[in-house]
């Protein structure tokens, strides 16, 4: 699972406004979950626009990468 896409519909009213501060934004977050792909937990978030709906959308940021070093490899 590379990408999870929240709807900002579902989310309570403050949640929702933190959302809004966080538009254009990009932001590393640490996930409770392991990403089913490679087992890392450090995420990239973001605010897009689909279908004229706002989404939160969460990326593995390991998988996202190309260059992969050592200290990345070993960081969970």
């Amino acid at each position: 699972m590379r990408r999870l896409r929240i709807p900002l519909d579902t989310l309570p009213e403050e949640n929702r406004k933190q959302a809004e501060d966080q538009m254009g934004k990009h932001i590393i977050i640490i996930s409770d979950e392991p990403c089913l792909t490679c087992g890392h937990r450090v995420r990239l978030r973001r605010i897009d626009r689909t279908d004229g709906k706002k989404e939160i959308v969460e990326e593995c940021l390991f998988c996202t990468t190309t260059f992969h070093t050592a200290a990345n490899r070993e960081g969970n």
